[in-house]
């Protein structure tokens, strides 16, 4: 119960800090575009960030429901200690990556050719 209103928290105010929208950030598995490859940084705990990142890059990002099944084996590796430390750390790291980006647009122009 203690791990779960724990991540509860953290998702919560990570979401609101960061700006990404994403409920949970936990879930490792995540898809996107080739193209937003660009936008990562890799650092440790950057799993985190993953959505902030490509969000602040420019992308689109949407969250999907997937099915979550109970652990049958082991024990998690999830506790408080200092994760809770680092996360903030990185989380004003990635606001400040964020806020520092510089985007880059352009237009393909259609060559006229005159006769």
């Amino acid at each position: 119960v203690v791990k779960k209103v724990t991540s509860r928290v953290a998702n919560f105010v990570r979401s609101r800090f960061t700006g990404d929208g994403v409920r949970d950030t936990g879930c490792t598995l995540k898809a996107m575009r080739r193209d937003c490859r660009s936008a990562l940084i890799p650092f440790y705990g950057m799993h985190r960030f993953i959505p902030a990142l490509v969000k602040g890059a420019g992308f689109t990002v949407e969250e999907l429901p997937v099915s979550h099944r109970p652990r049958v084996a082991g024990v998690s590796k999830y506790g408080l200690g200092n994760r809770a430390v680092k996360a903030t750390v990185d989380m004003f790291g990635v606001r400040w990556l964020v806020s520092r980006q510089v985007r880059l647009e352009y237009q393909e122009r259609e060559a006229v050719l005159k006769s």
